[in-house]
């Protein structure tokens, strides 16, 4: 178990160095990415990067491990997981850091199967610990979202039917460099409509825009819903392992049956026999959200936690 005790001697090494996290970064940070053993969001190049601004999100890389240092939530320091070969040794290395900073030692986005090595580490008594609702994720089962079969998605077949009424020809085409301006037209418009006047939406929408902009070097995958020429929705996720992350998705509200055709769409496109799950991220606290990823019938609540050690 980890003593409390001047760490930084015992692991005899400087303190970590935090540095702004830039797009710059991206390729950097990808490599990490493969060795996380769990499906929550947060270590995606989308969690990362899309939030890396509203997070304050700086990174450091000691010894072959990628490490993050956040102004989460309630605006204090927290740290997520450390990405890299030894995660008990990461721990340690990041409470040097904090004691050394007089800070305290707080890691957030904490699955729950990591909770066992935080206990291993500083011992359980130590853990002061609680899930953050807001932000679990919703999982589904791929081949759900590809085909909504059988009686619990006879709501959303009954709504593509709609749309299909609606918008009789309709298309998803795949997001490439030569539609990438229908795609970014089609958001500004969205926003237009549909804006929300919180800082987390305010910041989303920034971030799709960088999406858009720096569409290759975010390297998304991405699909868009048409009818005659006009864009009606837009999708973009990553693939990393088993799962097919959602990082983006918007659609107008003129055409009922438009979600539901969208999320049916992008599944069908990017989903392969290797992707058995699909993760469409947290409802923040959104009612209308939770409601929504809910009838879509997850299988499973990713729940993270926030993490003081006391």
């Amino acid at each position: 178990m980890l003593k409390e005790a001047a760490p930084s001697q015992r692991l005899g090494r400087p303190a970590l160095s935090f540095q702004p996290l830039g797009l710059e970064q991206i390729p950097q940070v990808r490599r990490y990415l493969k060795g996380w053993p769990y499906r929550t969001c947060d270590a995606t190049i989308g969690g990362i990067f899309m939030w890396r601004d509203y997070f304050s999100a700086e990174f450091a890389v000691e010894e072959d491990t990628l490490y993050f240092k956040t102004n989460y939530l309630d605006h204090e320091t927290a740290f997520t997981p450390p990405l890299g070969p030894d995660r008990r040794l990461g721990y340690e290395r990041i409470t040097a850091y904090c004691l050394e900073k007089g800070l305290p030692v707080r890691f957030c986005t904490v699955p729950v199967e990591e909770l066992e090595i935080l206990q291993e580490v500083f011992g359980k008594d130590r853990l002061d610990m609680h899930a953050e609702r807001d932000w679990s994720d919703y999982l589904y089962n791929s081949a759900d979202m590809a085909c909504f079969a059988g009686r619990r998605f006879s709501g959303q077949r009954n709504n593509m039917h709609k749309f299909e009424k609606a918008c009789p020809n309709w298309r998803f085409e795949i997001i490439q460099p030569e539609n990438l301006a229908a795609a970014r037209d089609f958001f500004l418009a969205y926003e237009g409509q549909y804006a929300k006047e919180s800082d987390l939406a305010r910041e989303e929408a920034r971030k799709v825009l960088e999406v858009l902009e720096h569409y290759e070097a975010y390297g998304m995958l991405g699909g868009m819903l048409l009818g005659e020429d006009e864009v009606i929705g837009m999708s973009m996720g990553e693939i990393i392992a088993d799962t097919l992350y959602v990082h983006i998705e918007k659609a107008s509200r003129r055409y009922p049956g438009s979600y539901q055709m969208l999320v049916n769409q992008f599944a069908k496109a990017f989903v392969t026999p290797q992707v058995a799950y699909v993760n469409r991220e947290e409802d923040v606290g959104d009612e209308g959200l939770r409601t929504s990823k809910l009838s879509y019938h997850p299988v499973a609540l990713l729940d993270k936690y926030t993490v003081e050690i006391r």
